[in-house]
């Protein structure tokens, strides 16, 4: 085990020391960047109001090194304000959402108090009233469930949307808890308690399909899984109230591809990135070794090639003696990256990566074709925002014109928006590209089944890869796959007499209810309960 805590400061430091409008060596100028069609413009930050107080204008918000966001099913912006040590919303419509009444274009602070510190679990004061250290990452389901890798605390805490008994302990919607962390630092135990898990400097955190947590944990060079429903993934069963390692020995450096994920080595420092694609594979920035890697959920094809589940494979980067900016246009393998710290996923299987002290945003296609405007291959690297250049403009203009400074975090949202937490600009920006189409269900196969639940439904739509939940009226399934673009298999939970409307929520949006995607619940004779392909 290697302890290295950074705070993204470090990371911005660097990029600083560039002067003005000179090129970081090994960049290209901006002409060599590819002619994208994008967009990209400031969400949040970039002001000089100080604090964490709500209602403030987006734009006139001054932000504490923001490391991560992610875009919720309204298309709001959640984000980490590490140095304030709160999670902050960036309203894009106006409504009531977490608790608070909001203004379009204004930022709220959701929780937290500004004070570093770990009060608040369950307790039944507001939200903000808790206490967080150094929050790095955060991120939401579909239900609304939030994620944040509390990091000065070496912690992973929840605030439940809704209640029951959530991995592994009893939880009420609307309250705080602690769901990994609070043990020995460095217990890494395989399939021991969340509870006394040793957490190091958590950072990056994602939630799968199923509800489960994937976090970088940073300090012990490990990815590790924290379950919301007892499954077999990854080449191991696991349950709910334990923690698994997926990728990562404790020993620093670059090994293993090709094997068992738990047997390889990783070099990992503050940025860790991670991202689920729309097979459940874990995709993950492995910032000093240069590279991004993945490690498959099954075995089958994924990311381009063949994979063995619980193995694990580089995608983009050469390693650790190949720091700095080459390759553009040809494999991602081959290809150099300078500190890579977040990683987002497209339904589409594209993966997007912030080449932080490159200064640019760059993406690996999953098939040949046009990306955002430019022609691509599958495998291969391109840029698809940032001039290579340190700085803060190019706002409302080409995203590869546009200067960027240590860019941290991403962000599939709405429509194919990319999130980019730009760091050492103290800005969230948003690079707008391909509007990709919601997800539309067609047909319901059978459209009725028993109360008791647990009725086996084959949903036929469009646009269904990428799919993050699917709700029998306010109720979601018990579990579901995804079989391809136009078919999920799901079983209906548990219900009372009557016709609810089968809805289907991704990135990309929801779908519409019609005629078509109801389902009825009955009184019938007891129905053999299936066994769940996990």
């Amino acid at each position: 085990m290697r302890f290295h805590r950074l705070k993204l400061g470090g990371v911005v430091a660097v990029a600083c020391s560039v002067v003005a409008g000179s090129a970081l060596i090994g960049v290209p100028p901006s002409s060599a960047a590819g002619a994208g069609s994008d967009v990209i413009s400031a969400v949040a930050g970039g002001g000089a109001t100080p604090g964490i107080g709500s209602g403030v204008a987006s734009l006139s918000a001054s932000l504490g090194s923001p490391v991560a966001g992610v875009f919720d099913a309204h298309g709001n912006v959640v984000f980490a304000d590490q140095n304030n040590n709160v999670i902050r919303v960036a309203a894009a419509s106006s409504g009531t959402f977490w608790g608070h009444a909001m203004t379009a274009g204004h930022t709220y602070t959701i929780v937290g108090n500004g004070i570093a510190g770990d009060i608040g679990d369950g307790s039944n004061n507001p939200l903000t009233a808790a206490e967080l250290s150094d929050p790095n990452g955060v991120a939401v389901d579909a239900l609304g469930d939030l994620a944040i890798t509390d990091s000065g605390n070496d912690a992973v805490r929840f605030v439940a949307a809704v209640g029951g008994f959530r991995y592994g302990q009893q939880m009420a919607a609307g309250k705080i808890y602690t769901i990994a962390g609070g043990g020995q630092e460095g217990d890494i135990t395989p399939g021991g308690s969340t509870f006394s898990a040793g957490l190091t400097s958590p950072d990056g955190v994602a939630f799968d399909a199923q509800g489960d947590v994937i976090v970088a944990d940073t300090g012990n060079d490990l990815i590790r899984l924290i379950p919301a429903v007892a499954r077999t993934v990854f080449a191991m069963a696991v349950q709910p109230g334990s923690i698994y390692t997926i990728a990562g020995n404790m020993n620093y450096g670059y090994t293993g591809n090709g094997g068992p994920g738990p047997s390889a080595q990783l070099q990992l420092n503050t940025f860790d990135g991670v991202a689920i694609d729309s097979k459940g594979d874990v995709v993950f920035s492995d910032v000093d070794n240069q590279v991004v890697r993945f490690v498959a959920a099954a075995t089958g094809t994924s990311l381009g090639r063949a994979v063995k589940a619980g193995d694990i494979y580089t995608l983009a980067g050469t390693g650790p003696n190949a720091e700095g900016f080459k390759g553009n246009k040809k494999p991602a393998t081959k290809a150099w990256l300078d500190t890579p710290q977040g990683v987002a996923v497209d339904p589409a299987g594209n993966v997007f990566i912030s080449d932080s002290l490159n200064n640019v945003i760059r993406v690996v296609p999953a098939a040949k074709g046009t990306l955002d405007g430019i022609a691509v291959k599958a495998g291969d690297i391109y840029t698809i925002a940032g001039s290579g250049k340190a700085g803060y403009s190019g706002n409302g203009g080409p995203a590869t014109a546009a200067a960027l400074n240590g860019p941290a975090g991403l962000s599939m949202g709405p429509s194919g928006h990319l999130l980019v937490a730009d760091n050492g600009n103290n800005v969230l920006r948003q690079i707008t590209g391909t509007v990709l189409p919601p997800p539309t269900v067609a047909a319901v196969k059978p459209a009725s089944g028993p109360i008791s639940g647990d009725r086996k439904v084959t949903l036929i739509g469009t646009a269904l890869v990428g799919v993050t939940a699917v709700m029998f009226g306010a109720k979601p399934a018990l579990t579901f796959t995804v079989k391809s673009a136009r078919k999920i298999i799901a079983y209906s939970p548990t219900a009372t007499i009557g016709k609810v409307t089968i809805t289907v929520i991704a990135p990309t949006g929801t779908s519409v209810a019609g005629a078509v995607d109801t389902y009825t619940y009955l009184i019938s004779a007891a129905v053999k309960k299936h066994q769940h392909k996990r």
